[in-house]
C-alpha cells in the first residue's frame, strides 16, 4: 500500500518526537525507569531494533505456576504442594531476605507486641511489600486459595516472613491464628490469619520437618508413605500425626479458621528442631478482616 506524502511527513515527524521523548526519558530516568508501561506497551519491530532495551523484561517477571497439590489430610485439610515456587524465585527471595534476618518473637496478649521466647528459636526476616519477587508469590498464594478469601470484604496477605533454621532451632507447636483477633492501628478493624502457606526456599539440613500431631490420614496412604522409606514426603510421627520433610520449592498449605471465624485447633503445628545444616520457609498469611 502507497503512502501519500502527508501521511509520510506525519509519520515522520511523529517518529521524531518519539525519539525525542525517550531520549529525554534516558537522560532524566535511565532504561529501567521511564516512565512509560513497557510490558505492555506493542511497539513495531522497527522501534524495538532502534532501541532493544525496550524488550527487556522488568525487574522480575512473574512465571506461569507448574505446580500440582495433594491432600495430605482432611481432618484437618492440609494440602501438599509440588514446585509452588519457581526456580529463579528462590535465589531472589534469599537475596532480598539476607540482610534482614533478626531473632523470631511470638505474639504476646500481654505486651501486645511479639516479644522472644525459647517456644520459637529461628531467625525471620519480613520482605518488603512492594518486592517484585514477593508481589509474584503473593499473588499465587491468592490464585491458589481462590473462595477462601472474601476479596470484597477487604482480604489480604501480610508482608512476606522468611523463617530459617539452623542446628537445634525451633518452633514449639503452636497455632498461626490468634485467640484474639488482632486490632490493626489504622481503623481499629479485627483481622486474622484465615490460611497458612510454607513454602521452602532451603532444605539443606536433616530434620526440620513440620510436625501436625492432630491430621489424620488414612491407612492406605500410611502404608504408601512407609514403602517409600527416607524419600517420603512426610512420615508418620511418633506421637502421632504426621511430619512433612522440608522439600526446596515445595510448600504446604492449611486453613487455619472454622466458618464460624473462629481458629481451628486442628490446624496445631510444629517446626521440629534442625539436627544440621540450614531450613528457610516463607510464611504466608492470608488474613480475614472482620466487620
Amino acid at each position: 500500500m502507497a503512502w501519500s506524502n502527508a501521511a509520510f511527513g506525519t509519520t515522520v515527524v511523529a517518529a521524531a518526537i518519539f525519539g525525542a521523548f525517550l531520549s529525554l526519558g534516558l537522560e532524566q530516568y535511565g532504561p529501567s525507569e521511564i516512565l512509560l508501561p513497557l510490558s505492555t506497551l506493542p511497539l513495531p519491530a522497527s522501534l524495538l531494533a532502534m532501541f532493544p532495551w525496550l524488550s527487556r523484561p522488568s525487574e522480575f517477571t512473574c512465571q506461569p505456576h507448574h505446580y500440582k497439590s495433594e491432600i495430605l489430610s482432611l481432618d484437618p485439610l492440609l494440602i501438599y504442594i509440588h514446585d509452588f515456587l519457581a526456580p529463579a524465585e528462590i535465589p531472589a527471595l534469599l537475596e532480598a531476605g539476607e540482610p534482614l534476618f533478626q531473632p523470631s518473637g511470638i505474639h504476646s496478649n500481654k505486651a501486645g507486641h511479639k516479644v522472644k521466647n525459647q517456644a520459637r528459636t529461628s531467625h525471620s526476616a519480613i520482605l518488603p511489600a512492594d518486592l517484585p519477587v514477593a508481589q509474584c508469590v503473593r499473588d499465587r498464594a491468592v490464585d491458589f486459595l481462590g473462595t477462601v478469601l472474601t476479596v470484597p470484604q477487604g482480604d489480604a496477605v501480610l508482608p512476606l516472613q522468611l523463617v530459617r533454621y539452623g542446628p537445634d532451632q525451633k518452633f514449639d507447636a503452636h497455632y498461626d491464628w490468634f485467640a484474639d483477633d488482632k486490632l490493626p492501628e489504622h481503623g481499629g478493624i479485627k483481622w486474622n490469619r484465615v490460611a497458612t502457606l510454607l513454602p521452602i526456599l532451603e532444605d539443606d539440613c536433616t530434620g526440620g520437618d513440620t510436625w501436625f500431631p492432630n491430621a489424620t490420614v488414612p491407612a492406605k496412604a500410611v502404608a504408601e508413605v512407609t514403602r517409600q522409606g527416607d524419600a517420603a514426603l512426610w512420615r508418620v510421627h511418633e506421637l502421632g500425626g504426621i511430619a512433612v520433610r522440608p522439600v526446596k520449592g515445595n510448600a504446604v498449605a492449611w486453613i487455619n479458621l472454622l466458618a464460624n471465624g473462629t481458629g481451628d485447633v486442628r490446624t496445631k503445628h510444629a517446626g521440629l528442631p534442625v539436627q544440621s545444616g540450614r531450613k528457610t520457609a516463607i510464611n504466608i498469611w492470608p488474613t480475614r478482616f472482620f466487620s
